[in-house]
């Protein structure tokens, strides 16, 4: 099938759950993956953010996300996580692969913050694979 992409979800108080992205199972249309690849460098974004992307239907989603934070509460513990998503519609992935390194302002808007450096060191160490229609 091809290379597998991880996605991290903190679990419990500290502990990193790591689940496949594109994994092999029914999926009713053909879709792309992207997602952060070891093999092509480091993370720019860090070891506890990371950007995936997704292209369903010709409409490509972009999501950014950040490893839980611990909240001090003293009943229990509370862990806060931020996603956010950016949806492309009626575009497919390598069109609006290409709108966001040329739009700062669009990746900024992803990211929640004034990023400098753009999107394109982020884009150079993601890899993409498709997961056919299951007949």
């Amino acid at each position: 099938m091809g290379k597998s992409f991880f996605r991290m979800a903190q679990v419990g108080l500290g502990g990193v759950l790591l689940t496949t992205l594109g994994s092999a199972g029914a999926i009713a249309e053909s879709t792309r993956y992207c997602g952060y690849d070891p093999d092509l460098g480091n993370n720019p974004l860090g070891m506890r953010a990371y950007i995936t992307i997704t292209e369903a239907d010709g409409t490509t989603t972009f999501t950014y996300e950040q490893l839980g934070s611990i909240v001090p509460n003293p009943d229990a513990p509370i862990a806060l996580t931020v996603t956010r998503t950016l949806t492309f519609y009626d575009t497919p992935l390598d069109i609006a692969r290409q709108r966001l390194r040329n739009s700062s302002a669009l990746y900024d808007t992803l990211v929640g913050y004034d990023a400098p450096e753009g999107y394109g060191p982020v884009d150079a160490v993601l890899s993409c694979t498709t997961q056919d229609a299951q007949p």
